[in-house]
């Protein structure tokens, strides 16, 4: 399974790709320096119901809404060897997908690919 969380800047590109969206807000308080994350528990359980119908789900919104805290927050509730996390805004994973195929064809279970858009060549990988 997979889950990509992306800007709405590809959300047409992705809408053709994809059978199924999820649009997500979550709600943060911070006061003194002190931030508290509210879970976001129907969310959650959309998502998952979402990976059970298909292989691909994306989480797309406007900056800021909550993707990857949403992302983070589903992760957090499997144990660690059935994630495996890509973020494209950090040079180490995207060496790791420099090979997209190679990357992504081993791994079993969830992933997460954060900032895709930032990878326009990873799309066809997904496809397959």
């Amino acid at each position: 399974m997979l889950h990509v969380c992306c800007t709405n800047l590809l959300r047409l590109q992705l809408h053709k790709l994809l059978n199924h969206e999820i649009s997500v807000a979550i709600a943060e308080i911070s006061w003194l320096n002190t931030t508290m994350e509210i879970q976001c528990t129907k969310e959650l359980w959309m998502l998952r119901d979402r990976l059970q119908e298909n292989p691909v789900v994306a989480l797309l919104g406007p900056r800021q809404c909550g993707k990857t805290t949403l992302a983070n927050q589903f992760a957090k509730k499997r144990s660690a060897s059935r994630v495996h996390i890509f973020d494209c805004e950090d040079s180490r994973d995207l060496a790791r997908l420099d090979n997209p195929m190679m990357a992504l064809e081993s791994l079993k279970r969830v992933v997460i690919i954060d900032e895709i858009q930032r990878r326009l060549e990873l799309f066809p990988a997904l496809r397959k």
